[in-house]
């Protein structure tokens, strides 16, 4: 299963609540199609869901707070390092617990930048993908083809901020149906129909669908972040590592195989 299959069960397959501005009814609709229609994975676009006159495509993208350069997102340099750290510890046969921190400076202005950067990418591609539609036999003249982004916060603690606005601070989260400079970019991007956002905040999924016919809700309970005190987390990792022979292996693989049987 790969990465877009699993980030679509995770936040639309599998339940949940989603998050909306505006008229239930369009909601609903198209909530109703992505579960009623056959869902294909493929490449370019990442996948669509078909229905029997209508097609909707969905291309997955990610991005997060950190600085990008020519390697990436530091956010995912400190991953991989921190992950090349733990394979080269000496595992003792009793475990060990290791532990780091994700160093960086994250903020909303890279928040906004990369999520632009990445957007504005698969959008040139639009054409590209219903092509492909075509040529694959998916689509013809007479299908309604609408398009969705289905884009994923994956910083690795939720992007947040202190919300001033009742007299009395509290920690609040930022997300892209809220954010005045991506709802600006959505709009003067019409070959896009439907945004479905998507960010996990501990063992809680948020989804937000910003359908483009509501837009005017979305822009009317907007939050000027940019000029808000953004939280800059420094996550901590810790983790557990476990040394095994090739017998014991094969005991937990028996005993997994037994407990299904």
């Amino acid at each position: 299963m790969d990465k877009e299959e699993l980030t679509f069960r995770k936040y639309l397959a599998e339940g949940g609540t989603i998050h909306f501005h505006g008229s239930s009814q369009t909601c609903q609709d198209c909530m109703d199609f992505l579960s009623q229609s056959r869902i294909i994975f493929r490449n370019a676009p990442d996948f669509v869901a078909q229905g029997e006159k209508k097609t909707i495509i969905i291309e997955h993208f990610e991005f997060d707070c950190y600085p990008v350069n020519k390697k990436g997102s530091q956010n995912q340099q400190e991953q991989a390092r921190i992950d090349r750290k733990r394979k080269s510890l000496p595992i003792p046969k009793k475990g060990l617990v290791y532990q780091d921190t994700i160093q960086g400076q994250s903020s909303y202005e890279d928040y906004v930048k990369n999520l632009t950067r990445n957007f504005n990418s698969h959008y040139k591609k639009i054409e590209t993908y219903k092509q492909n539609l075509l040529k694959d036999g998916l689509i013809d003249s007479e299908t309604e083809v609408k398009v969705a982004f289905l884009i994923e916060d994956t910083s690795p603690l939720p992007c947040s901020y202190i919300d001033h606005s009742s007299g009395r601070p509290k920690m609040d989260l930022i997300d892209l149906a809220h954010s005045p400079e991506f709802l600006e970019l959505f709009e003067q991007s019409p070959n896009v129909d439907f945004i479905i956002s998507c960010s996990t905040t501990g063992k809680e999924n948020w989804v937000w669908l910003i359908d483009r016919t509501q837009l005017p809700a979305y822009q009317e309970n907007s939050i000027d972040y940019k000029n808000e005190e953004f939280i800059p987390w420094k996550p901590h990792v810790v983790g557990t590592a476990y040394s095994f022979t090739d017998e014991e292996l094969q005991q937990i693989a028996q005993s997994k195989q037994n407990q299904g049987e």
